[in-house]
């Protein structure tokens, strides 16, 4: 991946105005924060891992 990327499975479009949540403040950022983060990119893969962990459940 280093250097070459990798095609997304699927396309989100950060908005101008929002900035991307950093990983290291992802840890302690409460989830009400998260969710107002405006970072529509990783709120979008949340909800896929998401969907996918509850389609998988036994």
């Amino acid at each position: 991946i280093w250097k070459e990327g990798i095609v997304p499975d699927q396309t989100v479009a950060l908005p101008i105005a929002s900035s991307p949540v950093r990983p290291k403040d992802a840890e302690t950022l409460p989830l009400a924060e998260l969710r107002d983060s405006g970072d529509s990119q990783l709120l979008a893969a949340i909800a896929a891992v998401t969907a996918l962990n509850l389609s998988q459940s036994p």
